[in-house]
């Protein structure tokens, strides 16, 4: 077998030349430009390095993972090779690609600023990332003290793609939320109703954490939200009469769903749909939220699954019979372990305020 590895990172420390952009391989003498091939057999090829080809740790992010040793740069490394026998016939050609990073090397993010005061609607938190590679994603959490059973973590903040144009110094890394959550409240009651809830919270922190495309990451950086700078909401328990919420649940009945791991062939549906109710008084009762989210308790976080804008409705003529259904298709993958998922829903009006649903553990993963 005989190929090349060849290193590119505009924002190494070490400059990348000609000549050492060739990790694995051979200088053209003719230009002192050009990798030529060279084995990458069990024999180390020489002073360049050794590549072992195999399933390795890398970034999941990228397109396949090689493990190379023997080199110490960040950068992103780019296997090629071809196997040859005696006779001179050649394979195709196969080319991988990795994000390599020293884990002693993490991005660093600054706190957090925002406006206030923190009220519904769209609120931005701007931050500023760096680091001495490609920069990948920016995560957020909000965390609500002991109101909710762990910090609300929301989809990523993609900053760049992998194995492109590199971004890496004084990098936008913050995150807007389209319905901000200025307070929850955890419903306490029985399905049946009248609604109960836990006392009122506000966030109290907002935790972030920037990764680069080798997934080093630089750990949690903590923004203190004041309860000052956040307005005060108002309850879903004391609405009036014709929009107070009689009661809000997730209302799946026991049902096993496949996270797809395998290897066996899956024998539940990979994906379940996921109701969220909320009922109200006949006739009178509106939509109570402009979105709601469904989250899944992993490690101790409130993990987004899915969201929805937009309610069906039906009233079937009963004091409390109208009810406002948010449907939610979720697959879990092969990212969940089998087990009683922990779900829990939020939903948010257009001020800011939320109600939590009861913990539902009714939905099993199961592998296969």
């Amino acid at each position: 077998v005989v190929g090349t590895v060849l290193l590119r990172n505009d924002a190494s420390p070490v400059a990348i030349t000609a000549a050492n952009k060739c990790v694995v391989g051979v200088i053209d003498v003719n230009d002192g430009v050009t990798c030529l091939a060279a084995s990458v057999n069990a024999a180390a090829p020489g002073a360049g390095g050794q590549v072992v080809v195999s399933p390795a740790a890398g970034n999941s992010n990228g397109v396949g993972a090689t493990a190379i040793t023997g080199a110490a740069t960040p950068g992103y490394y780019t296997y090629t090779s071809v196997a040859r026998d005696a006779a001179g016939n050649s394979s195709a050609a196969i080319t991988k690609v990795i994000a390599f990073n020293v884990s002693t090397l993490t991005p660093i993010l600054t706190t957090s600023l925002y406006n206030a005061p923190l009220t519904g609607g769209s609120q931005t938190f701007s931050a500023i990332g760096a680091s001495n590679f490609d920069l990948w994603k920016a995560t957020y959490s909000l965390t609500y003290g002991a109101a909710l059973p762990g910090p609300i973590v929301f989809p990523a903040a993609v900053i760049n793609s992998f194995n492109g144009t590199q971004v890496f110094s004084n990098v936008a890394a913050g995150i807007t939320f389209p319905s901000f959550i200025r307070q929850v409240e955890l419903v306490t009651s029985a399905p049946a109703g009248p609604l109960t809830a836990a006392a009122a919270a506000k966030p109290t922190a907002l935790i972030g954490t920037l990764l680069d495309q080798a997934n080093v990451s630089s750990g949690p950086i903590t923004t203190t939200i004041a309860a000052g700078t956040v307005t005060t909401g108002v309850s879903y328990v004391g609405a009036a009469g014709p929009q107070r919420v009689n009661a809000s649940l997730i209302s799946n009945a026991a049902t096993n769903i496949s996270n797809g791991a395998g290897p066996a062939a899956a024998v539940n549906p990979l994906s379940v749909a996921i109701n969220i109710d909320a009922f109200g008084p006949t006739a009178t009762f509106n939509p109570p939220f402009v979105s709601v989210g469904l989250y899944a308790l992993v490690g101790g976080n409130l993990t987004q699954v899915g969201s929805v804008t937009t309610p069906v409705t039906t009233d079937d003529g009963t004091a409390q019979g109208r009810r406002h259904r948010y449907s939610i298709t979720w697959t879990p993958g092969a990212l969940f372990a089998a087990g009683a998922a922990q779900l829990y829903a939020i939903g948010v009006n257009s001020v800011g305020d939320a109600l939590v649903t009861a913990l539902n553990a009714n939905i099993t993963v199961t592998n296969p």
